[in-house]
């Protein structure tokens, strides 16, 4: 599904991407991967609001301890 996600990314269809990367955090919601990867998406499209509303989601679904490697891979907030 990631793999998918950037597929679209490449073909500039946002919507799709996100759609891709929403399926696949139902099916993997504690997947630190999954998160730093959707999260670095909407940064890469300076649409930094939806990456700390991804930031906060994350905090709720994975355990503490991948808490600081997505904090810190996500410190321009």
């Amino acid at each position: 599904h990631l793999h998918l996600a950037e597929l679209y990314e490449g073909s500039n269809n946002v919507d799709g991407a996100r759609e891709m990367y929403e399926k696949t955090l139902k099916k993997h919601k504690t997947s630190q991967k999954v998160w730093m990867a959707y999260q670095s998406f909407e940064q890469r499209g300076k649409r930094d609001k939806l990456a700390r509303t991804l930031l906060n989601r994350s905090m709720l679904s994975l355990s503490k301890h991948k808490h600081v490697e997505v904090n810190l891979s996500n410190n321009n907030y």
